[in-house]
Order: C-alpha cells, then structure tokens, then sequence
C-alpha cells in the first residue's frame, strides 16, 4: 500500500526498508526518495537501532 501522505519524514532516509513505527508486523520501503509503500514484515526481518533493515 502507497503510504507516503502518512510518513512524508522518511522520504528524507535512504531508500531501503525500515520498521514501521506503530506496527511491528508491518514495515516502510522507501523507494527513490519519492515513494514509501507499507507491507507486512517478513518473517524473520530485523532492524538496527536506527529502524534501518539490518
């Protein structure tokens, strides 16, 4: 799902993959600085101390 309008502040963080701030089943893919899209979090996947994929 296009989540942009509802996380406008990581358009200003590398594209990648970071944790969702309110649902920990859930995380943001920042795409081109232009685009953050929210899907369900992959089994598995975890996060550094700055919400980055690590």
């Amino acid at each position: 799902m296009l989540a942009t309008e509802h996380y406008p502040e990581f358009l200003e963080r590398p594209d990648g993959n970071y944790r969702h701030p309110t649902n920990p089943a859930k995380m943001l893919s920042v795409v081109a600085h232009e685009h953050v899209y929210e899907q369900d979090r992959p089994e598995g996947m975890q996060f550094g101390d700055d919400g980055g994929e690590i």
